[in-house]
């Protein structure tokens, strides 16, 4: 897939969330589906090798669980923000931005698992 046609997945994908604040399932499946392509973006082996492991995971019966304890309408739409924030950033070929969009929506995930981890 070519960086246009990326760019334009990575698009759909945002509204695809933005339309799912009430659907915590359909809201997973377009949040991995993002971040598998934007670690396609890179080219870098190692990254897309890890978005695979994790994505390998998302669909454990443990992360089904993790994701009915965390994903409510407020997180969807914090991290609908954050998708946008990183996609403009990159849209606008500002890598540092987008890396810090990046860090936060991943601190902010962490966050939110490890609060249902220990409910």
């Amino acid at each position: 897939m070519e960086k246009k046609e990326q760019f334009q997945k990575l698009e759909t994908l945002v509204e695809a969330m933005a339309k799912s604040v009430k659907d915590p399932t359909q809201f997973a499946s377009a949040d991995t589906a993002f971040h598998q392509v934007l670690a396609d973006c890179t080219g870098n082996n190692l990254l897309i090798w890890i978005i695979n492991q994790i994505n390998s995971v998302r669909g454990q019966d443990e992360w089904t669980k993790a994701r009915h304890l965390t994903l409510n309408d407020n997180i969807i739409r914090t991290y609908n923000i954050q998708h946008n924030q990183i996609l403009l950033a990159i849209k606008s070929r500002e890598p540092e931005k987008a890396a810090s969009f990046m860090k936060e929506h991943l601190e902010i995930a962490r966050l939110s698992l490890t609060r249902a981890a220990g409910t």
